[in-house]
């Protein structure tokens, strides 16, 4: 069953079904999972990437790199390096 609303693990448990979800290749799923998990941990690099990875897989080319650009901003951030990719434009 799905964690109570409030509760600690809450975005984990979302993640969890959005892994789930992509493991079986249910792009839609996943991105609903992973922004449900992102509602309760918005700044977590790694739910941004899995969603950034769900668009891409379903096609979503701009809101994909949106995701995977931010991703790479805050792993950057918290890194402290000096990391910079460009993406191919669509």
């Amino acid at each position: 069953a799905l964690a109570e609303p409030g509760w600690e693990g809450e975005a984990d448990t979302r993640a969890a079904l959005g892994e789930m979800a992509y493991r079986a290749e249910d792009w839609a799923g996943a991105e609903k999972a992973y922004e449900a998990a992102l509602e309760k941990r918005p700044r977590d690099p790694e739910f941004l990437g899995c969603l950034g990875m769900a668009r891409l897989w379903a096609g979503k080319f701009p809101e994909a790199r949106k995701a995977l650009e931010l991703t790479l901003a805050m792993l950057e951030s918290h890194c402290r390096g000096n990391v910079r990719v460009d993406l191919p434009r669509r």
